[in-house]
């Protein structure tokens, strides 16, 4: 089964109108062409403001295990107004000698890491917004702090996630984002849609042990959208009210344990890198 690849995933991610119903193929290399449905996406205008914190982390980070608490903790206190995304990536996240073999590292991954220069670990991103203290990307011990005086704002966009797997192709699934405006904006704006995963049972330095029945939950798996993300919009004027959705191949991996897995789709101000919204889908 072969991964699906950029230039792949650049035709597979279509921009349609929502009086369409159908994407017509080929993208796959699956063999010939296919027609998906278009699913049914409810008329939705009460939309939450939901907070992104992106995690920056390792298998053989002896602190992570309290950035994966504080995360924890935070989530369970906000309910679902903060989605979690894990991102291993970095030296500690590296695979080394035994029990830490594991490679949860990620094309996509490695690139945020790199492009917004992350050297400690854990730390992480909330809403990918530059904090009072001048710096995007937080250490774990700030994170509470920081989400105490984030400004929650009325949402400038809301999204809604559905997907569909493909009859004819077992281990493919079509994703589905709409986005749609709540209100006027010119803003350059990209879409990027990623793949979570619970409950991944792997060995984690835990201070100075190993603990070998470490559940890592949010665990980023894959890119679902193209790396650079799905461009909305180039700075035009889009009206309130106006809506687009986006659809996205994926093949599923032998590793993955789709009753475990969530969607995540989040929409970033090209200029200035936040995010404005985001949303998750756990699969079916």
């Amino acid at each position: 089964m072969k991964k699906l690849g950029i230039g792949l995933l650049a035709m597979g991610c279509l921009l349609l109108f929502v009086r369409c119903d159908k994407i017509e193929g080929p993208y796959l290399e699956k063999g010939a062409s296919v027609s998906v449905d278009t699913p049914y996406f409810a008329i939705k205008t009460d939309f939450l403001r939901k907070i992104l914190l992106e995690e920056f982390t390792g298998h053989t980070c002896n602190n992570c295990p309290k950035g994966h608490a504080i995360m924890h903790d935070l989530q369970e206190s906000m309910g679902d107004t903060l989605l979690c995304m894990a991102i291993h990536s970095g030296p500690q996240a590296a695979p080394s000698k035994e029990p830490f073999m594991s490679d949860f590292r990620t094309e996509s991954g490695d690139n945020w890491n790199a492009y917004f220069s992350v050297s400690n670990y854990p730390s992480g991103m909330i809403n990918r917004q530059i904090m009072s203290n001048g710096k995007r990307v937080q250490v774990y011990t700030l994170w509470k702090k920081v989400l105490d005086t984030l400004s929650r704002t009325e949402p400038e966009i809301g999204l809604q996630i559905r997907d569909t797997a493909l009859a004819s192709i077992s281990d493919t699934d079509y994703v589905f984002v709409k986005v749609s405006f709540l209100k006027q904006t010119s803003r350059q704006l990209r879409l990027y849609v990623v793949l979570l995963e619970d409950s991944i049972v792997s060995p984690q330095l835990n201070g100075t042990q190993v603990d070998t029945n470490y559940v890592h939950n949010h665990m980023l798996r894959t890119n679902i959208s193209p790396l650079q993300g799905s461009v909305l919009s180039a700075g035009e004027v889009l009206e309130k009210g106006a809506s687009t959705i986006r659809a996205y191949p994926i093949f599923r991996q032998p590793a993955w344990r789709w009753k475990h897995c969530a969607v995540l789709a989040f929409v970033c101000d090209a200029e200035t890198e936040e995010v404005l919204q985001a949303e998750e889908m756990r699969c079916q």
